[in-house]
């Protein structure tokens, strides 16, 4: 972004006039559109107008400092260098923490006339110290680069910000490193069988008319690019039997302990539920670890939530008088590329001891024809394979 500087260019001493326009272009094509954002710090790096730059933090960070000297001057500099800051924002408390800050130079003293192209690589930048940008509701992950123009010791130096998404894809071994990275579980968090490993088969069991509904999937760990595969099975429903049942992805974005949760993919798998069944923001240890816990489908659940973000074509047929008795094994693929998702993380924010975090459930939800609703869930964890633009802030 060129900076703001330029309004002293009213003639007069040198140390106003010759003032530079500053502009960050970073080398990438991947981008996302980012609205006006509250999280974005300065708000000088914020482009409202322009893309977002997506970057892979496990490699290289390249780009070109543009600076411009006002037309007919040529004007001289200290020095040139970047700063790429890593911080948390949250939303209540309202705070700004930064976590991490690797500063750069790029060029010793110089002079320019005209307009200058100065490269610059941040490949000194340790990738383990840095998380990937995440433009959050309660609380968000953000990355500024800055690059400062040093003038001689009289005067101001001159500053651009601007605004990055930074993504960091595993290589070899990569679910077995979002495993080992994973939060600890949620309290009493528990599937069918227990409890469970995160990398361990995952099966989610709703009790409900008379019957049995059960989803089994081999892992608990899943790319953002890929499914989440397995096996739902309808055992002796009893009549009148089920008028719909579905997957969901739901996501939990914490701060401090109080979540907030809403349904990321919805994947039909027969009928159409017919209210929202995310449900309110809760604590971990009371709402989210009773829904989830074996036998917690034998009673309703309240309907509540926000509206789902993407949701999956599946087969609506229901024979009337809704689903019976016992069915053959249907394969049930969720494509998690539908909607855009996160990696699964938790970072402590030393300022006021906060602990931001985004968790995943998936909860497997039949509907009677009464319209009640039973539900079981159990945690995944999310890890990213490769960048991609597939970015949303959440509004």
């Amino acid at each position: 972004m060129a900076n703001t500087f330029t309004i002293f260019n009213i003639g007069g001493p040198g140390w106003f006039h010759d003032v530079f326009e500053v502009q960050i272009v970073v080398d990438t094509d991947l981008s996302f559109q980012d609205p006006s954002d509250r999280f974005i710090v300065p708000s000088s790096a914020h482009h409202p107008d322009k893309p977002t730059p997506i970057v892979d933090c496990t490699t290289a960070i390249r780009g070109n400092i543009i600076v411009k000297a006002p037309p007919g001057h040529k004007v001289y500099y200290e020095g040139v260098s970047l700063k790429l800051t890593e911080y948390c924002a949250t939303l209540s408390p309202a705070a700004t923490t930064e976590l991490a800050s690797h500063a750069h130079p790029v060029i010793g003293p110089g002079s320019v006339e005209g307009s200058v192209y100065i490269p610059f690589s941040l490949d000194a930048i340790d990738a383990r110290a840095l998380r990937e940008t995440y433009p959050g509701r309660l609380f968000a992950l953000r990355h500024t680069l800055t690059a400062t123009v040093a003038r001689p010791r009289w005067t101001f130096p001159v500053v651009a910000h601007q605004a990055v998404a930074l993504q960091r894809p595993g290589g070899a071994g990569a679910a077995a490193a979002a495993a080992a990275a994973a939060p600890a579980p949620l309290p009493g968090l528990r599937s069918a069988g227990g409890a469970v490993g995160v990398a361990e088969p995952r099966t989610l069991r709703v009790d409900a008319c008379g019957g049995r509904c059960t989803f089994a999937a081999p892992s608990g760990v899943f790319a953002l690019d890929e499914d989440i595969a397995g096996d739902f099975v309808v055992d002796n429903l009893a009549a009148p039997g089920a008028a719909a049942a579905a997957l969901l992805l739901v996501e939990l974005e914490g701060v401090g302990g109080a979540y907030e949760e809403r349904v990321a993919l919805a994947h039909p798998l027969f009928g159409a539920l017919t209210r929202d069944v995310g449900a309110a923001p809760a604590a971990p240890g009371a709402a989210a670890a009773a829904a989830a816990a074996p036998g917690a489908g034998s009673a309703p659940t309240a309907a509540a939530g926000d509206a789902i973000l993407a949701a999956e074509a599946g087969s609506n047929a229901v024979p009337p008088g809704g689903v019976t008795g016992t069915h053959a094994p249907q394969r049930v693929a969720v494509a998690l590329a539908r909607a855009p998702l996160h990696p699964t993380f938790a970072v402590s924010v030393e300022q006021g001891g906060r602990a931001c975090e985004l968790r995943y459930l998936l909860r497997l939800v039949v509907e009677d024809d009464g319209g009640r609703t039973f539900t079981d869930a159990t945690e995944v964890v999310l890890y990213r394979r490769r960048v991609s633009a597939n970015v949303r802030p959440r509004a």
